[in-house]
């Protein structure tokens, strides 16, 4: 039994990190497995490297070469091929099928889905989703015959660190970056793209401001520029802080009060899940599979309209109670320990392509 995780590049994005974590446990579980990353060059490289040794492989060192050098590489293989990631379905989409191996596709968005990953998920033995929202969104898209059996597996916790950060943690975090006594921080780890809503944050800054609270955006990506100006143009910049891509996120989710997001891409971002280990209530719009990950009045709020002025209108309402955000922290983080970390989820993936392999179809249906 062979599979091969399929992944365009390592940027420092949630399915990249979900593509190195899968490989490492369909390994441990005794399943031959390599991560196949079509060229190297990205931030998550050497966590890759570390993580996986010898059982990861770059199949081009140049962006341009990395399709064609991928489907040369795949073309005689019999592994079972897990896409992950828009790139990875095209080059699914573009293999010869053949009896002797199996595809895996994966939807983990709420982009458009371009025509090539569509025909790799009709073409594919089995879907795997990380949000019963996804499944549904697929369903939409691709005619029911000509859709593969699908499973809902969520993503799996990456940081597990982010339950031990307890109030002296959060003393000694925020005494590091000199947040003064009772400022308020809300926080957001992303990649800056379209779609992640960052704009919206920052706009959201504008309404009622007040000098007891500070936004802090960490990540990299070809909107931040565009986000910083906006910070300016508004004169905020007093407000908002921007930190460049780490792979040192525990300080922040330590020192941050809330966890805000503006997405509107996310089927279930690794981020949240992040947050809510580390015990911040969250408060984000409700789009695509966010509502199976935050639990509206529970673990945290979601905006009644996907509007910044909407967003910072539950930022308000939270901050009013604070006994209320205690609570939400702490039922987030005991969610996320009782369903999303422990393996738990990768079990899940693992029994799907085992069964795939063994042809028993009958032991995916409680996936």
């Amino acid at each position: 039994m062979k599979v091969i995780v399929l992944q365009d590049t390592l940027r420092g994005g949630g399915t990249e990190r979900q593509s190195i974590q899968l490989a490492k446990a369909l390994c441990n579980d005794g399943i031959d497995t390599q991560l196949w990353v079509g060229y190297a060059g990205s931030a998550l490289d050497s966590l890759a490297q570390e993580t996986l040794a010898s059982s990861l492989n770059f199949c081009s060192r140049r962006k341009s070469w990395a399709l064609p050098a991928t489907l040369l590489k795949l073309r005689s293989t019999t592994a079972t091929i897990v896409c992950m990631g828009r790139w990875a379905h095209y080059v699914g989409a573009l293999l010869p099928t053949k009896k002797s191996r199996k595809l895996i596709a994966t939807i983990r968005t709420s982009r458009p889905l371009p025509r090539l990953y569509l025909s790799c998920i009709r073409k594919a033995d089995h879907l795997i989703a990380n949000s019963e929202w996804a499944i549904n969104y697929t369903r939409k898209l691709i005619p029911q015959d000509r859709l593969p059996e699908a499973s809902v597996v969520y993503n799996e916790l990456s940081r597990p660190g982010l339950f031990k950060i307890d109030a002296e943690a959060k003393k000694e975090a925020r005494s590091s970056f000199n947040v003064p006594e009772g400022k308020k921080i809300l926080l957001n780890v992303s990649r800056f793209s379209k779609g992640k809503g960052q704009a919206d944050l920052v706009e959201m800054m504008q309404h009622r401001p007040a000098e007891n609270r500070q936004l802090w955006l960490v990540g990299d990506g070809p909107e931040k520029t565009s986000a910083q100006m906006l910070s300016d143009q508004l004169g905020l910049r007093e407000k908002i802080r921007f930190f460049d891509f780490t792979e040192d996120l525990e300080p922040f989710f330590a020192s941050a009060d809330i966890f805000v997001s503006a997405s509107q891409l996310d089927s279930f971002p690794n981020a949240m899940l992040e947050a809510q280990a580390a015990g911040l209530p969250v408060v984000a719009y409700p789009t695509a599979g966010i509502p199976e990950l935050l639990q509206a009045d529970v673990t945290g709020l979601l905006a009644k309209s996907k509007t910044p002025e909407a967003l910072y209108e539950q930022i308000a309402s939270l901050e009013q109670s604070p006994a209320r955000m205690t609570r939400f922290g702490m039922d987030a983080r005991k969610r996320v320990l009782e369903h999303f970390s422990g393996g738990q989820q990768e079990a899940k993936f693992c029994r799907i392509i085992e069964s795939l392999q063994s042809g028993d179809w009958l032991t995916l249906n409680g996936t």
